[in-house]
């Protein structure tokens, strides 16, 4: 072999120096175990594994029974919102004229805020909380560590009573982020009122009294017309106590019923409360007895009128009246003239074919967007008496 210069033989012996130098090193800075060495790390890492574990799913039910409180106070608060529709009598307005309104955003960001304050605050990691598919996915936003002291398994001392460890530990840090994945029902009252309000609505919309309008476990207990709208608290059956609150302006002409008839010589006055939900009205009277004899459920007013026949003496008439005709009212009234008095339309019927001590029969209707409603109901009146008759709903 050939002999090294002298430069290669320096390398050689600086080589030689380096390699013992090295794990001088090595085994002053990392802390192997000294016995016991065999297995230690996969044992450490499988117990982290097992603490990481265990502490997600403490996590999950300590994250379980706060979502359920979070969820019982929003839904407790829920329906005193405005969620675009307004609010009525201190309740949530949970339908316009143009169907339901979008609770289920602002409950679920309203929940989202809360829950991960909650969470937060409950397991001392904060949290970020959202829905998907129906669950509720929380996920820790910052890591949670076990080191080596926590994870490497231990033994009790039989002399010291002092807790060692059974092999030496050495340095090891496990990262995780807890997470949960949790079905559970939320705004389940809630859900059960928005189900409901379609059937309320579909069901008291259009009848001229929704106070008197028939429902199975709600009861309407205030009615307002307000700004053009017809707002109603709805309350629980055999209760007084609001739980939400509807649109129920009608969509369609109101049928009429209320309405006050008086007789004086050879003239009719109606006085008719207005309504600023209807465009209009049709006052109809006429002499045909079958009408009534016929007479058995709402009906068509041009059905009901177009069998009139003048062979046998029967007449109608019919007198269109809108409030925008209306005049104001003065203390002494003309015939066959509109009058807005207070909250009642006044007109008075003279007419050369109505003879005192005959009976007519007399019905009312409202127009909306040129619709006419259904004509309830005919009644009998007469020019012999002097007192107010009152046309019974």
């Amino acid at each position: 072999m050939k002999p090294l210069n002298k430069k290669g033989a320096l390398y050689h012996w600086i080589l030689i120096a380096l390699i013992p130098a090295i794990a001088i090193f090595i085994y002053l800075s990392v802390d192997l175990p000294t016995y016991g060495a065999k297995g230690t790390w996969a044992i450490s890492v499988e117990r982290a594994s097992i603490l990481a574990q265990t502490d997600t799913l403490s996590i999950e039910n300590q994250a379980r029974q706060v979502l359920k409180t979070v969820s019982l106070d929003i839904e407790e608060q829920a329906l005193l919102q405005d969620y675009g529709c307004g609010t009525y009598r201190g309740r949530s307005v949970l339908n316009n004229q143009q169907g339901p309104c979008q609770i289920t955003p602002k409950l679920q960001t309203d929940f989202q805020e809360k829950a991960n304050r909650e969470v937060t605050r409950v397991v001392d990691i904060p949290f970020n909380i959202i829905f998907s598919n129906g669950k509720i996915i929380g996920t820790a936003t910052q890591p949670k560590t076990i080191g080596s002291f926590d994870a490497i398994p231990m033994r009790e001392s039989d002399a010291s009573n002092e807790l060692v460890y059974s092999i030496r530990p050495f340095k090891l840090e496990y990262n995780y982020l807890p997470s949960f994945e949790i079905t559970t029902p939320l705004f389940e009252k809630i859900n059960k009122y928005r189900q409901d309000a379609p059937k309320i609505v579909q069901t008291c919309q259009n009848q001229e009294s929704v106070l008197t309008c028939e429902l199975d476990t709600y009861t309407i207990c205030n009615v307002e017309i307000k700004n053009n709208k017809r707002l109603a608290l709805i309350c629980e059956k055999g209760t007084q106590d609001g739980i939400f609150a509807l649109d129920l302006t009608p969509t369609a002409p109101i049928p009429i019923s209320e309405y006050t008839v008086e007789e004086s010589d050879s003239t009719f006055t109606f006085k008719i409360p207005t309504d600023t939900l209807v465009d209009g009205y049709n006052l109809y009277l006429t002499n045909a007895d079958r009408i009534a004899l016929e007479f058995n459920q709402p009906k068509d007013p041009t059905e009901i009128f177009s069998t009139i026949s003048e062979n046998f003496n029967e007449f109608y008439i019919k007198i269109p009246l809108t409030l925008e005709q209306a005049n104001l009212c003065p203390q002494n009234k003309e015939n066959n003239k509109p009058y807005l008095c207070a909250n009642e339309l006044y007109y008075i019927i003279n007419n050369e074919k109505i003879i005192p001590g005959e009976t007519y029969y007399i019905g009312i209707t409202s127009t909306k967007n040129q619709k006419e409603s259904t004509l309830d109901f005919v009644k009998p009146i007469q020019l012999q008496t002097h007192s107010p008759i009152q046309v019974p709903s």
